[in-house]
């Protein structure tokens, strides 16, 4: 009797500390929400979101002309389409997109962890499991707007780990969980295409371990139960089939060939492996070495998933770990551009992997009750010795950065003189800018270049907010580059 009420205080603790991590992580999410407006690709999706939900067509403007279903869009509709609900059920608003990503992130995070911790029946995994949730919102993940601003990349690692907490984290593999795996994996998809990756490792994961053509079967049309509607849309967008085939060809040209896709290599592996790796020892720093060793156990673990008695934390171990290794790779070896941001999923993906690594080894052996406290011990010490800011707690702040003022500046006075028009020296369309002033906008590199200072219907908008990033730009410098009239 003892020993039950001592576990169901144990468990009421477990649920407590973990539950009140993801306030926290709900508290700071939604009070930054309303910081800032992210410059580049998250601002570029809001404004996508916002004609779908107004004009009821998925497009852009793209330097006056436009394009359904822009190709340069690196997400898809399960970020876009619940951007779109939210401004129908809000109303415009530039913080809108990012209270709908703080939803998101805090739904799909308490999800995952809820079925995490129905599995954690020990101490020690309870233990670990809260560690796993802390690691990921301070460590890992540590840019914390990616929890907030519409990018995508941390919606699709959830879905990722869902997906396959879902279809091996329970003995057996039923029908309706595989199809449910794989409608979570088309979510994935349909958010960022390389969640393709890690939905082709789970895919693996589910043959080898299940040996079942059934299973793999279902999965699949998970995967193809909600793909299919995302391109059943495409092709009413878009108005005939050979646009919608003439898009896809050029989706595969883009991936493939554009330099900014980063899919491909560019120059030499050895430089490739260098600056990346530094990037991912720069971001973690001396706490690479215990994520590095529970990653070192994953051929093991893989090995012993194929057992017909391996145990479910086994199994969600081995297929997390496939989907680290092979993304990690891919970024490492393949991927032509040194951004963390491709690399947020394995990142998002490595606390999780290791909770359930650190389960399934704890089972492996009469010493296996050292493995949790002696990881955890690691990285405390990693943590201790590395240098300020490699864990980064998530403050509730609500005072807007230095950028987004600035930004609400030059919009007032936009709004001000509609029929101003403005130059800049950017290479970028400064949709940041465009999110507050509806209209639209584009960037040219000067007066003097195609089209002019009077060419297209466009407003042109001043200031390279490159260079003026850390001195923001101010309403003088609008309008000291002011275009006169002819004449003027």
């Amino acid at each position: 009797m003892r020993r039950e009420v001592s576990s169901e205080h144990l468990r009421a603790a477990h649920l407590a500390v973990a539950g009140g991590l993801l306030a926290w992580l709900a508290l700071c999410a939604f009070a930054r929400a309303t910081t800032m407006i992210d410059p580049y690709d998250g601002a570029h999706h809001t404004v996508l979101a916002r004609n779908l939900a107004f004009g009821g067509r998925y497009g852009l403007w793209d330097y006056g002309r436009w394009v359904v279903w822009p190709l340069d869009v690196s997400v898809g509709p399960t970020l876009i389409v619940p951007l779109a609900l939210g401004f129908r059920l809000a109303g415009w608003g530039p913080f809108v997109p990012n209270v709908v990503c703080a939803t998101l992130s805090v739904g799909l995070a308490s999800v995952l962890w809820l079925l995490v911790a129905r599995r954690a029946a020990t101490p020690t995994a309870m233990l670990s499991s809260v560690a796993a949730l802390a690691l990921l919102l301070t460590t890992t993940v540590k840019g914390f707007e990616y929890f907030f601003l519409p990018y995508g990349e941390v919606m699709a690692g959830f879905l990722c780990a869902l997906a396959t907490v879902v279809a091996l984290g329970a003995p057996g593999v039923s029908p309706v969980r595989a199809w449910s795996a794989g409608a979570l994996a088309g979510l994935a998809l349909g958010d960022k295409f390389l969640a393709l990756l890690p939905g082709v490792c789970l895919a693996v994961a589910l043959a080898r371990v299940t040996g079942s053509r059934r299973v793999l079967a279902l999965f699949i049309a998970g995967v193809v139960s909600v793909f299919v509607p995302y391109e059943v849309l495409k092709l009413v967008q878009l108005g005939s089939v050979l646009d919608y085939g003439t898009h896809w060809v050029g989706f595969a040209r883009y991936l493939f060939q554009h330099a900014g896709s980063g899919l491909l290599p560019r120059g030499s592996l050895l430089v490739r492996l260098s600056s990346h790796a530094q990037l991912l020892v720069g971001h973690l720093r001396w706490l690479i070495l215990p994520f590095g060793l529970v990653l070192a156990a994953w051929p093991a673990l893989a090995c012993r998933s194929l057992r017909p008695a391996a145990t479910p934390e086994t199994r969600v171990a081995a297929a997390l770990g496939l989907e680290v290794v092979v993304l990690l790779f891919w970024w490492l070896a393949i991927s032509g551009l040194p951004w963390l941001r491709y690399a947020v999923i394995p990142l998002l993906l490595l606390p999780v992997y290791a909770h359930f690594a650190l389960v399934a080894l704890e089972g492996a052996g009469a010493r296996g009750v050292l493995v949790v406290p002696g990881w955890l011990l690691l990285v405390a010490i990693a943590a201790a010795v590395s240098p300020r800011g490699t864990v980064v707690p998530p403050t509730p702040s609500r005072a807007l950065t230095p950028r987004t003022a600035a930004v609400f500046e030059v919009a007032d006075e936009i709004r001000r003189r509609p029929s101003a028009r403005f130059w800049g020296s950017g290479w970028w369309r400064h949709w940041d800018v465009q999110t507050l002033v509806d209209v639209r906008l584009a960037d040219l590199l000067g007066p003097d270049a195609p089209g002019g200072p009077e060419g297209g219907p466009d407003y042109l908008i001043t200031s390279d907010f490159f260079d003026l990033e850390k001195n923001p730009p101010t309403v003088e410098v609008v309008r000291e580059n002011e275009l006169k009239p002819p004449g003027g």
